[in-house]
Formats: C-alpha cells, sequence, structure tokens
C-alpha cells in the first residue's frame, strides 16, 4: 500500500489514478473499477458524479457522468444509481457490480446502499462474467477503500489550508489583483480567472490570469444578466446548471467548464446606515486541468476552496490601494483653490473616486426644489429620512429617480456659521456603499463643509 494518495504525484504521493489502477490488480484482469464523488447542485440536491475510473477505456461513454441521490430522512439512497450501474454492467458482460460506500468515518461496506452527507462517495468494481468477488477480495477491497476515504479528506484539507496560506502570504506582500487571481487558479486548478467589479448597473473587467493566449475577455456586461444566472444560487458551476447562458456570459466561459464565484465585501446600506454584504465582485473561473471529474467539471472539493480564498479576496481587494487613493485625493483637494469650487467640479472629482456615484445636487437653504442645483443631470428625489446608523454627522437618505433608474441618495446638511439647512446631495446607483468608498466620501465631506465655510464667511463679508 502507498503511504499517502493524492491528486497526483506530488512529493512522491501516488495519484488516485494510480491507486485504482493497484486495486483493479487485486480485482483480477479484465475488470473496471470507477469511483463517483458526492457532490450537490445549486438547489442543495445531492448527487454522485463520475471521477476516476481504472480499466476498459470504452466504459467512459457507457457511464452516467452524474447519478442522482434519493434523500431518506437522514440518509442518502443510491437504490437508482445502482439500477442505472446494473444495467450497464448487464449490457457489457459484467458481473453484478459491487458499490462501496467511501467514508472517512465509517466502515466502507459493500452494497449497503445508502450515503450520509458527510461520506465522500461510492466506489464501483466490476468483474467479468462468470466470475465474481470472493470474500477475501472484498475485505481487501474495503481495506482500501476505506484508506482511499481518509487520504481523499486528508488531502483536500492539506490543498485547503495550502491555497489559504498562500493567498494570506499574497495579500501581507501586495500583491496585485492578477498575481491574486493566479493564487486562485493554481489551487482551484482553473486556466482561467476573470475578475469584474460592480460599477452601477454593469460589471467591468478589472484583472485576469490565463495560462495561454485566448481569445479577448468581454469587458463589460449587464447586472441584469448576472442576475439571471444566480436566480436559484449565487454560487453556479457549469455541470449543475440548467438554465441558457446569456449573450455576454456565453461570450465569457465559452464551450469549458466554468464556476461562478460572487466575491462578498463589507459594505453599508445607503437607506438605513446598517452593515451590509455586498457582491462587489464576481470571479468566473473557466477551464479545468485534468485532475478530478476526468478534468470536465469543477468538483465539490474545487468549490470549497474557491469560496474560501474569495472570502478572503473580499476582505482584501476593496482596500487594495486606498491609502494611495485617499492620498491622492486629499492632494487633489488642497491644490483646488475654494475660489474654484463649483457643482460641477466636485461631482466630477467625487466620480473619480466613486465609480458608482451617478451625481450631486445641492439644495440652498429656504429656497425651492426649483433652486435645486444638480449635476451632471437633474435627478427627482424622494423624501429624505433619517438614517438609523451614520456614516458622517447630519446625515440623511432617499430614493430617487432618472430617467426610470433608481438611485439610493445620501444627503448631508452643510452646517456653516451662518446656514444650518444647507445640503449636498450623493446620489448612487447602487444601494450599498462599499466601506472604503465610505472614507473616500468621508474626505470629499470634510473638504465641502469647510469650502462652504469660507465662501459663506466671503459672501457676508
Amino acid at each position: 500500500m502507498p503511504v499517502n494518495i493524492d491528486y497526483d504525484n506530488h512529493r512522491g504521493s501516488w495519484s488516485r489514478l494510480e491507486f485504482l489502477q493497484l486495486l483493479k490488480g487485486v480485482v483480477g484482469p479484465g475488470s473496471v473499477v470507477i469511483v463517483y464523488l458526492l457532490d450537490r447542485d445549486e438547489r442543495q440536491r445531492n448527487f454522485l458524479t463520475l471521477s476516476y475510473i481504472a480499466g476498459e477505456i470504452s466504459m467512459r461513454s457507457s457511464l452516467q457522468r452524474r447519478l442522482m441521490l434519493l434523500t431518506e430522512g437522514d440518509s442518502l439512497s443510491f437504490a437508482r444509481a445502482r439500477a442505472e450501474l446494473e444495467k450497464i454492467a448487464a449490457i457489457r458482460n459484467y458481473s453484478r457490480p459491487t458499490i462501496y460506500r467511501l467514508s472517512d468515518h465509517r466502515d466502507c461496506d459493500a452494497d449497503d446502499g445508502t450515503l450520509e452527507t458527510g461520506d465522500i462517495g461510492i466506489a464501483v468494481v466490476l468483474k467479468p462474467r462468470p466470475a465474481a468477488l470472493d470474500e477475501l477480495s472484498q475485505i481487501k477491497l474495503q481495506v482500501a477503500w476505506r484508506f482511499f476515504s481518509v487520504q481523499a479528506t486528508r488531502s483536500r484539507h492539506e490543498r485547503l489550508s495550502l491555497a489559504i496560506s498562500k493567498m494570506l502570504h499574497e495579500v501581507e506582500n501586495a500583491a496585485s489583483k492578477s498575481k491574486l487571481c493566479s493564487v486562485l487558479a493554481h489551487y482551484v486548478r482553473a486556466k482561467t480567472i476573470l475578475l469584474y467589479e460592480q460599477t452601477g448597473d454593469a460589471y467591468e473587467l478589472v484583472a485576469e490570469y490565463r495560462e495561454s493566449d485566448s481569445p479577448p475577455s468581454v469587458r463589460k456586461f449587464e447586472r441584469s444578466e448576472v442576475d439571471r444566472l444566480q436566480r436559484t444560487s449565487s454560487v453556479v458551476r457549469s455541470h449543475t446548471y440548467s438554465g441558457t447562458l446569456t449573450g455576454s456570459i456565453q461570450d465569457i466561459v465559452g464551450v469549458s467548464a466554468w464556476m461562478l464565484l460572487p466575491c462578498h465585501t463589507h459594505a453599508v446600506d445607503v437607506l438605513s446606515g446598517q452593515d451590509a454584504s455586498f457582491a462587489q465582485y464576481l470571479i468566473f473561473l473557466i477551464g479545468k486541468e485534468n485532475v478530478e471529474y476526468l478534468g470536465e467539471d469543477f468538483s465539490h472539493t474545487d468549490l470549497l476552496i474557491g469560496q474560501n480564498l474569495v472570502s478572503l479576496l473580499g476582505a482584501h481587494l476593496p482596500f487594495m490601494g486606498l491609502s494611495d487613493k485617499l492620498r491622492n485625493l486629499s492632494k487633489e483637494l488642497d491644490e483646488q483653490a475654494i475660489s474654484g469650487f463649483s457643482l460641477k467640479w466636485l461631482s466630477e472629482i467625487s466620480k473619480r473616486y466613486l465609480p458608482s456615484l451617478f451625481g450631486v445636487a445641492l439644495l440652498p437653504e429656504g429656497s425651492g426644489v426649483d433652486m435645486t442645483e444638480f449635476y451632471p443631470s437633474p435627478f427627482k428625489l424622494g423624501k429624505f429620512n433619517r438614517r438609523l446608523r451614520d456614516i458622517s454627522r447630519d446625515n440623511e437618505a432617499c430614493v430617487a429617480q432618472a430617467d426610470g433608474t433608481q438611485l439610493w441618495c445620501l444627503a448631508f446638511r452643510i452646517h456653516t456659521e451662518y446656514r444650518t439647512q444647507q445640503r449636498i446631495v450623493f446620489a448612487f446607483q447602487q444601494d450599498c456603499i462599499q466601506s472604503a468608498a465610505a472614507q473616500i466620501l468621508e474626505m470629499i465631506l470634510e473638504y465641502v463643509r469647510t469650502a462652504f465655510g469660507v465662501i459663506d464667511f466671503r459672501e457676508i463679508s
């Protein structure tokens, strides 16, 4: 028996396929050994996915890639999968298949017929007719499959641990977005990573990693296309998704296996001021290396590792370069003469640092709506309500409309020595403000308050 079994021949380990070849020798000439791994789709329905085959190559075309499981209380029954496998065995002149449960925490019994959600999958042994597995061979295989299951769990945990350590190392060393994408690609074993950031009603490509030259990526697509894709689940994989892809999404993934992972960041709800989780980024993983699931799909292990790494990215990506942005913004504000302050200038500089900003408005003190100034275009303000938690003092919020598009607005009272009711309004195309963006907004507000204090003093003088 080998010391370790891994996905491939890593550091002297046996690959899983090599181990299956070893067991095939135990079973005898002409035999076939198959492993199906447990997985679940976006609706949390459990199924088995064809993952490894040792033996007759042509068997692969006869086997179903996915076998559905029936939920029976706390157990998962593969009675339907057994019937399908027995049918295939009979057609190809094999004896009745022996099916072992794969589990790292209980015995890998043969022909038990049930799994638990914590199990790994099933192993199928086919032997040419009329021979059948003798009792000693069954016992040997039961021990071998338990070893295989324990090693599968070990390699999964080791791979996850290495992935997290590497990602943290790159984060601490201020790696670029492209470098972080390459780490994700390595440990999820994807050939291409595309990182998109949400700005208003669209997602724009901000970083990518590719193993080889390929056609140019789709640079931008509408958020509504992703909403359709994520209708049943935010995490989507190609082999579990049954819907039709929109034009842009289809152009992005092509004919390859793919996985979509949303990257949530900490944010603040515009209307309430409460903490919120905001899918600021989307990550497409495209093309799968041939180490698991026969190289055709992203496995459940890939999904778990991807989700852990993307969670780390969600806490880091928004703050990349934030200190430089704040420093550059401070420099631009300091260089701007108070006499040159205007709503147009404020809107343009704010939009450079706050991409989701639609525009700004100035509500002068003691004037009607007709005196409100807008830039770059008017938007219809709703009723202002005080937020439950402020990101800045004297803070109110409302929804607005601009040519049929909904906006989310923050209004700040600009107190000066001579005015108390004047307000500046920032209209956003998203219902949340990312925490890093809130720091930028705070700096802009402090400048606005200072500018209006000077302007009011000059006017009175």
